[in-house]
């Protein structure tokens, strides 16, 4: 249980990482993009995939906790 939990933790730090660079506000003419070399059009690309990630991490984030939960009866109580 308390791996389970551990792992919970992990995804979800790593799930926050990901969010600071998902709220980055980007235009089409960024200096940002700029200045380290990517076109716009794999920038959107790039954006999609790390917000895919994202919802992948938080999700295994809920299972863990939710099979953790469960394997200590903490879900048969509510």
């Amino acid at each position: 249980c308390l791996m389970l939990e551990m792992l919970g933790f992990a995804f979800a730090s790593v799930g926050m990482f990901c969010i600071i660079f998902l709220f980055l506000p980007i235009s089409r003419g960024s200096s940002l993009l700029r200045l380290i070399d990517i076109p716009f059009e794999h920038a959107i690309r790039y954006h999609i995939w790390l917000g895919h990630v994202t919802m992948l991490l938080f999700t295994l984030h809920g299972l863990c906790f939710i099979v953790s939960f469960a394997l200590q009866g903490a879900l048969q109580n509510e």
